[in-house]
C-alpha cells in the first residue's frame, strides 16, 4: 500500500505541468498515541520524496477529534516527522470531527453535534486561511531529491552485482598471478601446464516481474525492473544529469522534450560503454554472472595479453599485466562508490526526510513487526523487506569508508 501511495506521488509531481505546491496534508487520527511502525514507515516513505524546503508546507488534519489536544501530536513529534511546528512546539495541525460534519441539522436536542460542526467549520476556515499566507513552493529542489534516489536506487543495484562478480575476477588473477610467480622458469621456457581458477560467467534469465532494460552492445542489465510501457527517455538509466542540477526552467524542458521527443537518443550512464538508448531495449530476460572453476591453460593467458600487446611476454611482463588488470578492477569500484556517495551526500543535504529503506536495522525492526502482527498479505511484504536489506547493508558499506578500504586491499 504505501509503495503505491508513494509512486502516485512521485508520478504526480514528476509528470504534470505544475511544478509549484501550496501544501502537503496528512489525514490523522486524533487519538493515536503513538505510530505503529507500519504507520512511521508510511510516513516516512511519503516525506522522503520531498525536498527540505517543503518542511513549513505540511500540515496535520485530526479526525475523530474532540476539544481536547490530540493525542497525536506527541505521537507526531515522537516519530520525529519533519514539519511546520506552533509556538507550543506542536505540529501544526486542525481539528475536524468528521460524524458531526454530516449530523442531522434539524435535530433541536442534538446540541453536541452543533457544536462540533461549529468547531469543524472554524478548523476548515483555520486551514485556509493559512494556506492562503503559506508560500508557494517550487518543486524543483523534490524533483532534484526524486532524481537522485533513482540514480542511486539503481547506480547500488548495479554495485550489488558488481562487487562479487569484481572480487571472483580480481581473485582469478590473482590466483593467476601467484602461478606465474612459482613457475617464471617454466613460462619463460614456455612449457605446458593448466591452472583451474574461478570466473564469473555471463549468463541470461528470465525476469520475475516487468521487464529489463539490456544493452545489445555490452551485454549487461543497464535497469531492472523496468516497465516496458515507458519510452526509453523515462527510464532511469537514461535520465539527464541536467534535471537534478538545473533550474526551474531548465528542468521543464527537459521533462517537456522528454514527453514530445519519447525517442531521443541518450547515452546510457550504467552499462560499461555508456552506450546510446538505440543501443538498449526492453527484454523478458536479464543478464546475471555465476561463479564457476574453469581449467586455462598458459596458452590461455599468454594469448589474451599478447594479443592486446602485440608480441611475446616474458613471466614478469605477464605478472605486471595481471597486476595491472586488478588495479583496473579496484579503480571501477571506487569511481562507483564515489558516484553514489555523491548522491548520497546530496540527499543528505536536500531531501527532507532519509529514505528510512536504507537503513538495515530498520528493515529488520519492520520484519520482526511484520512477523509478530501477522496481518493479511505479511508473507509478501516480508519478502519486499528482505530484498531490501542486502541493498540497505551495501549502502551502510559505502558510506563507511573504513569498510570499503578493508574490502579494496582483500
Amino acid at each position: 500500500m504505501n509503495s503505491a501511495i508513494q509512486l502516485e506521488i512521485t508520478r504526480v509531481i514528476a509528470q504534470r505541468s505544475r511544478r509549484e505546491l501550496d501544501a502537503v496534508g496528512f489525514v490523522v487520527q486524533s487519538a493515536l498515541v503513538r505510530l505503529t511502525a507500519s504507520q512511521q514507515y508510511i510516513f516516512n516513505s511519503v516525506l522522503s520524496i520531498f525536498g527540505k524546503d517543503i518542511k513549513e508546507n505540511i500540515r496535520f488534519l485530526a479526525t475523530f477529534a474532540d476539544g481536547n489536544r490530540p493525542r497525536v501530536l506527541d505521537a507526531i513529534n515522537e516519530a520525529q516527522l519533519p514539519c511546520r511546528k506552533d509556538r507550543n512546539g506542536l505540529p501544526c495541525h486542525q481539528k475536524f470531527n468528521n460524524g458531526a460534519i454530516y449530523s442531522n441539522n434539524k435535530d433541536e436536542d442534538d446540541d453536541y453535534s452543533l457544536i462540533e460542526w461549529k468547531s469543524g467549520m472554524r478548523n476548515f476556515k483555520l486551514f485556509f486561511d493559512e494556506l492562503f499566507d503559506m508560500p508557494t513552493k517550487s518543486l524543483q529542489m523534490t524533483l532534484e531529491v526524486l532524481e537522485n534516489r533513482k540514480q542511486l536506487e539503481i547506480k547500488l543495484k548495479w554495485m550489488q552485482d558488481a562487487i562479487p562478480r569484481h572480487l571472483t575476477k580480481m581473485e582469478e588473477l590473482r590466483t593467476k598471478e601467484a602461478l606465474m610467480e612459482r613457475h617464471k622458469v617454466e613460462v619463460d621456457a614456455n612449457q605446458h601446464f593448466e591452472i583451474k581458477v574461478p570466473v564469473s560467467k555471463k549468463v541470461k534469465v528470465n525476469v520475475d516481474c516487468l521487464a529489463a532494460m539490456n544493452c545489445t552492445k555490452c551485454e549487461t542489465t543497464c535497469h531492472y525492473p523496468c516497465d516496458p510501457v515507458y519510452a526509453k527517455s523515462w527510464c532511469p538509466a537514461f535520465s539527464s544529469e541536467q534535471l537534478a542540477d538545473g533550474g526551474i526552467i531548465q528542468t521543464v524542458g527537459i521533462l517537456l522534450e522528454r514527453t514530445v521527443i519519447p525517442f531521443r537518443e541518450a547515452n546510457c550512464k550504467i552499462c560499461p560503454g555508456n552506450c546510446s538508448s538505440n543501443d538498449h531495449k526492453n527484454e523478458v530476460q536479464r543478464w546475471i554472472y555465476k561463479q564457476v572453476e574453469e581449467t586455462q591453460t598458459l596458452e590461455d593467458i599468454r594469448e589474451k595479453y599478447e594479443t592486446a600487446k602485440g608480441n611475446k611476454m616474458d613471466a614478469e611482463e605477464l605478472v605486471a599485466a595481471l597486476k595491472n588488470d586488478v588495479d583496473i578492477l579496484k579503480k571501477d569500484i571506487v569511481k562507483a562508490i564515489d558516484e553514489i556517495k555523491n548522491l548520497h551526500n546530496k540527499l543528505k543535504k536536500n531531501a527532507l526526510h532519509g529514505n528510512p529503506l536504507t537503513t538495515p536495522d530498520y528493515i529488520l525492526m519492520l520484519i520482526d513487526n511484520e512477523k509478530t502482527e501477522h496481518k493479511d498479505g505479511f508473507a509478501e511484504r516480508i519478502k519486499s523487506l528482505e530484498e531490501l536489506l542486502p541493498l540497505a547493508k551495501l549502502t551502510d558499506d559505502i558510506v563507511d569508508t573504513d569498510k570499503f578500504q578493508q574490502l579494496m586491499l582483500m
